[in-house]
């Protein structure tokens, strides 16, 4: 195989990899309800295949493909997937997840302290959540334990975790066959 060739299988591997990257997208923009906005107004810069920076404002899921919501200095458009790098979109998927974990967590960070404070150090022994099933289910709103405990309301409880990280860890992908989207308050009692 010459070099020109070498460079041509190249790209179609290059091109194979892009369309891989395009599905898992999908399959994860999907997987969250359709809809996947950054957290706290943080903004996210790319470009356009033209050459036009924008900002992302979102990925919707929309009859059947993944579309990016975008802001060209104060203009609004809803484009295709391809109308940018797919490298440099699948960096900001990312980045939007990460930023998103984070306040969660951090959420529960601050409950917890608030929870502490207003009780006297007594712990919570229970958390108002929303989680999201990672298939096409929509969101539910759950009390989760925050120990392994038996509980005697065992009906009323989604699940439960051994400790505040154990919450936290559902904010992560591959934990479960959830995601915790969501801490609305954390309770001593139901």
């Amino acid at each position: 195989m010459n070099e020109i060739e070498k460079i041509q299988s190249l790209k179609a591997e290059i091109k194979e990899k892009h369309e891989k990257i395009k599905k898992s997208m999908i399959l994860l923009v999907q997987m969250l309800g359709g809809e996947v906005e950054p957290v706290n107004g943080q903004t996210y810069k790319a470009v356009e295949e033209t050459g036009s920076n924008c900002v992302i404002e979102s990925f919707v899921y929309e009859d059947g493909k993944l579309m990016v919501r975008t802001d060209f200095d104060g203009d609004n458009f809803t484009l295709e997937l391809d109308s940018f790098h797919t490298e440099e979109l699948a960096n900001i998927l990312y980045l939007m997840l990460e930023e998103n974990k984070n306040h969660l967590q951090q959420k529960i960070d601050r409950l917890f302290q608030a929870f502490l404070k207003e009780h006297r150090q007594e712990e919570p022994l229970y958390a108002s959540c929303c989680v999201k099933y990672l298939d096409n289910s929509p969101h539910a709103d759950v009390t989760i334990k925050l120990n392994n405990e038996l509980d005697d309301q065992d009906d009323l409880l989604f699940y439960y975790c051994n400790s505040l990280n154990g919450i936290k860890s559902l904010c992560d992908f591959g934990v479960e066959e959830f995601i915790l989207t969501d801490v609305y308050e954390l309770l001593d009692r139901l």
